[in-house]
C-alpha cells in the first residue's frame, strides 16, 4: 500500500536472523524438521500466508491479494 519496500525488508531480516539463531538453541534434530527451511518453519509460512489472504479477503476494507487474483 505504501509502496515503500523498508518494512519487507525489516521483516526479511527479522526472518533471516530467527532462522540463523533457530539451530543454536534448539537440540539437534533432524534438519528436515527443524529450522526455517525444515517443516516446522514451513508450517508456520503456510499458516501465516493463509491468515493474511483470509485477512485481506474477508476483513480488510482494501483488497490486496484479491484484486491480482481476480
Amino acid at each position: 500500500k505504501s509502496g515503500s519496500v523498508i518494512v519487507p525488508a525489516i521483516m526479511h531480516g527479522t526472518f533471516n536472523a530467527v532462522v540463523g539463531i533457530t539451530p543454536l538453541l534448539v537440540i539437534p534434530q533432524n534438519d528436515l524438521l527443524i529450522g526455517g527451511p525444515g517443516l516446522a518453519g514451513l508450517i508456520v509460512l503456510l499458516l501465516t500466508d493463509l491468515f493474511l489472504f483470509l485477512y485481506d479477503r474477508f476483513i480488510s476494507r482494501e483488497n490486496i491479494f484479491s484484486k491480482v487474483l481476480e
